[in-house]
């Protein structure tokens, strides 16, 4: 009875430290991002409290989301599993999958954070957007990797959770400009930046999607031009804060 009870409590132990493990995986994407963005507002940073409450609020909508999309492929008849051709992929990806979760995230940001006090210049239009957008991603990812395990954690890590993070922040670009861009346009830039996030999110999903070898090389192609004008768009928000010239820093 002592032997079979301590492999059981080994076996728990073994089990224990594997679910740790990539509950760390899951989440250690978005920490990362999260602080390169962060880091990079360098003149007033926001409060953390109003960070986090924005992060729940994205990983909140997380539910509805599910049930909106589940409810939408009924409707249309697809099977994200068995899709009937490449048009119905492409289709279902632009104007189902990224067009429900981009305007969640979107929602987010416009009903909450737009209205504090602490969004008090165009970079914080990014660091509200990445928030919801992560805590979208974060609740995502630990769904996918407790399923599919480490191999699955490692590709979203590069892929997936970049993908969410950095569709964010070129909208948070645009969300920012509306808000303090000295525009009479402010729901015609708001829409813009959330059109190209539905884009560059819809095209992704759609090349993961496709399974097919000549489009899925694609995917990383489009993550790689996400960072490159993720961070030329931090940079210039960063470089333009009215905060700078004050030399304030928090």
């Amino acid at each position: 009875m002592g032997l079979v009870r301590d492999r059981s409590e080994h076996t728990i132990i073994l089990n224990s430290q594997v679910m740790l493990e990539l509950l760390v995986l899951a989440i250690a994407p978005s920490v990362m991002i999260f602080m390169i963005f962060y880091l990079r507002d360098k003149y007033d940073r926001e409060p953390w409290a109003l960070l986090l409450k924005t992060f729940i609020l994205g990983s909140l909508i997380t539910i509805p989301v599910a049930f909106i999309e589940q409810e939408l492929l009924g409707l249309w008849g697809v099977s994200l599993s068995n899709p009937s051709s490449l048009v119905v992929t492409f289709l279902t990806m632009i104007f189902l999958i990224a067009l429900v979760e981009e305007s969640a995230k979107f929602a987010v940001v416009r009903v909450y954070a737009w209205k504090k006090s602490a969004f008090n210049e165009p970079y914080d239009g990014i660091m509200y957007t990445i928030m919801a957008s992560l805590g979208f991603a974060t609740v995502e990812n630990i769904l996918y990797v407790f399923q599919n395990g480490e191999f699955v954690a490692w590709l979203r890590a590069f892929l997936t959770v970049p993908m969410h993070a950095l569709s964010a922040v070129i909208m948070g670009y645009f969300i920012g400009v509306a808000k303090y861009g000295k525009t009479t346009k402010e729901k015609s830039i708001l829409y813009n930046g959330l059109f190209i996030a539905i884009l560059m999110h819809g095209f992704f999903n759609f090349f993961i999607a496709s399974n097919q070898w000549f489009l899925i090389p694609f995917a990383p192609v489009v993550v790689g031009l996400a960072w490159y004008f993720g961070l030329k768009a931090s940079k210039i928000h960063a470089k333009n804060s009215p905060f700078k010239e004050k030399g304030t820093k928090k």
